[in-house]
């Protein structure tokens, strides 16, 4: 992209016009009428940076990432703490009292299923969504892997555990009411597909689902690396909930079912995630995951507006071909899919560990391959 410099002046009720008719373009899909406004809004200093925000936005639409980045960037570099402009007073304002500052961050350039190189996707601002992080980088970078479709990011913050277990956004602290019931639903689905009644719960949250399973009289057992919220959920019910990474658990007795709800987007390594719930479950043990698909019916339709995008603690982007191919890797079978009612644009996949001896198997005919 040429960035063209302009030396006329302008009023400041002309400047404002200006990039309200900026914004009604993009609004109405008009991206390249929008991108030439906003390209000379860049040139005066009240409008330079939110220029460039909205400039990376229609990059990214336009399936130009690297010039994506650089107008975010740019954006931070005019005016540091620009994500106070995005204040919405319907929303908790503490994220948007965020300065700009760079992170130290762990590249990551290939993919965690297959290690195969990944291109580069596309860029958003994670500044824009009400849960994010200081500690993480703004301006993500999404890389897809074309082998196994499945999308993942370009760094995390080098100290990804202690930024996540040193904080509690307060939007999960207070149990959803809201959703009880379909939770009751899902447990009693799994029930059928289960032949025990012990459970762990892996990433508890504000405890909505802990909540139903004892209500159901599962033997639950929870795990949370945020500490606040283990203890939250701890005293409520009366249950066991250990503060400690996932990777880190351990227990004296294998599992019936295993709870991965909204977890497995958020891990590092998910195939190691994965390998460590099979070494807790008994053969035919039940595993469940709550996930975000990119290839949803919801982002299909909602395409850059999709939210999932902008969360700065998710780490991979699943599909349900890439979900799939990691379940097959680490020993598990799928035996039921469906759309969650709880988070559009997620889904739920419940899938089998199998047996001892058919991994074995499997492991034997990859050896011989």
């Amino acid at each position: 992209m040429t960035y063209h410099h302009f030396s006329a002046t302008m009023h400041p009720m002309e400047l404002v016009e200006l990039f309200r008719k900026a914004e009604q373009l993009a609004a109405d899909g008009e991206d390249d009428e929008a991108r030439e406004l906003f390209l000379r809004l860049t040139e005066f200093p009240e409008t330079g940076a939110l220029a460039f925000f909205r400039l990376g936005e229609i990059e990214n639409r336009k399936k130009n990432p690297e010039e994506s980045y650089i107008c975010h960037m740019k954006a931070f570099e005019l005016e540091p703490d620009l994500a106070a402009r995005f204040v919405d007073e319907q929303r908790s304002g503490y994220v948007y009292t965020y300065r700009y500052t760079k992170v130290g961050e762990t590249e990551v350039a290939q993919c965690p299923l297959c290690n195969a190189p990944g291109e580069m996707h596309s860029v958003y601002n994670m500044c824009t969504n009400n849960d994010f992080l200081e500690g993480f980088n703004p301006v993500r970078i999404w890389r897809i892997c074309r082998q196994c479709n499945h999308i993942f990011a370009a760094g995390y913050p080098d100290n990804l555990q202690k930024v996540l277990s040193s904080t509690a956004p307060e939007s999960h602290i207070a149990p959803r009411l809201q959703f009880l019931p379909g939770l009751s639903d899902t447990l009693a689905r799994l029930r059928r597909f289960s032949h025990g009644n012990r459970m762990l719960e892996v990433g508890v949250g504000a405890g909505e689902l802990t909540s139903v399973a004892k209500e159901m009289l599962f033997d639950i057992t929870g795990v949370e690396i945020r500490k606040a919220y283990a203890q939250n959920v701890a005293a409520r019910l009366d249950i066991a909930v250990s503060p400690v990474d996932f990777m880190d658990f351990t227990a004296d007795d294998p599992f019936d079912l295993l709870m991965l709800g909204d977890v497995l987007e958020h891990t590092i390594k998910p195939l190691g995630t994965l390998e460590k719930a099979n070494r807790l479950l008994v053969d035919g043990g039940i595993l469940w995951i709550s996930t975000p698909n990119f290839e949803s019916a919801f982002s299909f339709i909602m395409k850059d507006k999709d939210p999932m995008w902008r969360v700065c603690e998710h780490l991979n982007y699943f599909s349900y071909r890439s979900l799939m191919k990691a379940l097959s890797l680490t020993g598990f079978e799928v035996v039921d899919y469906r759309s969650s009612k709880h988070y559009n644009g997620s889904m739920e996949v419940t899938a089998r560990r199998r047996d001892n001896k058919s991994q074995q198997d499997d492991h034997a005919e990859c050896d011989a391959g």
